[in-house]
Formats: C-alpha cells, structure tokens, sequence
C-alpha cells in the first residue's frame, strides 16, 4: 500500500493508489533488469537517497486530453558494474514511461509521451513541491544501479481506475460472424 504525501481525503481511492502500485512495480520490472521485484515505498524516504552524489534523473511526459502526469526513473550509480551513460539513463526511462502508457491506456485513452530529459536528480525536491501526489517503486538493478521508477500527479487530479474483469472465450476454432 502506499504512503502517499497527501491525506486520505485526496484524490485518489486507496484501490487506485494500490492498483498505481502495481503498475509503477510492473513499470519498473520492464524497464530494468532486477532479480528481485520492485517494491512501492514512501515518496518522502525515497526523495532522500536520490540526492546522492551518483544518482541521475530522467524525466518524461504522459499526458492525453484530460491526464498529465509526469514518469521519472532515479539511478544511483554508486555500485555500478557497468558504466553509466546518458544513454542508458534515456533508454531506462523510454522503457518505463512506454509500460506505463501501455498499461494506463486501458483507462485513460489517448495517452501520449514525451521524450526522456536528462536532469540532474538534485532538481527531484522543486518537482515534488509541484507535483505533489507522488508515487514511486525501487529495485536494485543486476548491474549494480539502485533504481527508483516515479509517478507524479496534479494536487486537483482524480482518478478511479477500474479493474478490467473480462471472462476468458474459450477458442473452439469456429468461424464467429458479428
């Protein structure tokens, strides 16, 4: 469940922010290449460790008509057995913010994104400030990157996101006419 900064008489259910949850660990598990799951924490503890020495930001847009969010991958490079580059950061977020769109595009349409910016992650407390129903999941990369996957949203925003509970058609192999 999550701990987020605004009181439980935000915006948000807590199924939806727990179903958030579950999209941001997916999220997190595509874009990199743990071996062990992502897990949701707290946005406050989180902001903490990402203004390290080696920790990088990447930042993207997801927006549609009515939704504008915005999907953020923190890297802390401290423990890195590879060599970390603007590259990799970019594509780590590309990945990340194009799982997220795949998956919330079951509830809101139209969802677009931007390309991912490269910033430096001492500029994560002012992005806070704006934005500030923050959800995030962390997971210790293979390659030695500690990795934290955000979604940040507008203080007025509201959303209900609705399980898809659709029965399973068992094929028989006829020919179905509409």
């Amino acid at each position: 469940m999550f701990t987020p900064e605004q009181p439980e008489s935000g915006y948000l259910d807590s199924a939806t922010r727990d179903q958030l949850g579950v999209l941001l660990c997916r999220g997190l598990s595509d874009s990199t290449t743990s071996l062990s799951q992502p897990q949701t924490r707290c946005p406050k503890d989180s902001a903490g460790e990402a203004n390290q020495k080696n920790s990088y930001l990447t930042l993207l847009s997801l927006s549609s008509y009515n939704f504008h969010s915005l999907a953020l991958i923190v890297a802390n490079s401290s423990r890195a057995t590879v060599d970390v580059t603007t590259d990799l950061l970019l594509e780590m977020g590309n990945t990340f913010c194009g799982s997220l769109k795949r998956q919330l595009s079951q509830h809101l349409p139209n969802l677009g994104m931007s390309t991912p910016n490269a910033m430096t992650a001492g500029c994560l407390p002012a992005l806070l400030d704006r934005w500030p129903q923050s959800f995030v999941a962390e997971c210790h990369d293979s390659r030695g990157l500690h990795v934290s996957g955000w979604l940040l949203l507008p203080s007025n925003f509201s959303l209900r996101l609705v399980a898809d509970v659709t029965d399973d058609v068992v094929s028989t192999g006829e020919l179905e006419l509409f």
